[in-house]
């Protein structure tokens, strides 16, 4: 998959920012609640790509004569069968904890949408829903797991003008577990201290 400039350029992004982005890996897209897309949309604005060849799924809450579908079934669902990229639309629940083992397990170019304030919270937000999963899960492991399986995560603000932009972004560089702080690298944004805890 490669992105072109066009694909991401928005007013107020550096150019800089787009070859980063272009080279492949999974992304995560940080909404503000007042500029919230599916990530089938991102996807398609991100990359220019229209959803050919694509299975679309949705998670249906259960009724009388209908059991429920929730987004962690329909991911363990797609991988059998053998999909290049998984688009969940957003992660708001225990369904993270799916999401990041998917994309580490073969699925780059996976992505996703969560809301947040910016990239870094984003990080700890997938973390945390992703730890709802499993009473038992270790808080670094999780951590780590969500460093290894997003590569990126780009921020998304509406303007005064009611228009949305990118606003931030931002390549993940690792966890550290010692001193339990998410390292990124800022691309295009506000400079703040490159780790998150």
């Amino acid at each position: 998959m490669r992105l072109t400039a066009p694909a991401i350029a928005t007013p107020g992004t550096s150019g800089s920012c787009l070859p980063a982005v272009a080279k492949h890996p999974s992304t995560a897209v940080a909404w503000e609640s007042t500029a919230h897309s599916t990530a089938a949309t991102a996807f398609q604005r991100l990359t220019g790509v229209k959803n050919q060849n694509a299975v679309r799924w949705e998670a249906v809450d259960a009724l009388p004569g209908r059991t429920a579908k929730t987004v962690a079934q329909l991911v363990a669902a797609s991988l059998r069968h053998r999909p290049d990229r998984i688009i969940v639309g957003e992660v708001r629940d225990e369904s993270a904890y799916d999401m990041l083992q998917a994309m580490n397990t073969g699925h780059s170019g996976s992505m996703t949408t969560t809301h947040a304030d910016n990239a870094l919270l984003a990080l700890n937000r997938i973390s945390d829903l992703a730890l709802s999963a499993h009473s038992n899960l270790d808080h670094s492991f999780v951590r780590s797991q969500t460093a290894d399986a997003i590569h990126y995560v780009l921020q998304v603000n509406r303007r005064r003008d009611g228009s949305r932009g990118v606003t931030e972004l931002v390549r993940v560089r690792g966890y550290d577990s010692r001193n339990h702080t998410f390292h990124v690298e800022h691309l295009y944004g506000p400079q703040e201290p490159a780790h998150a805890k």
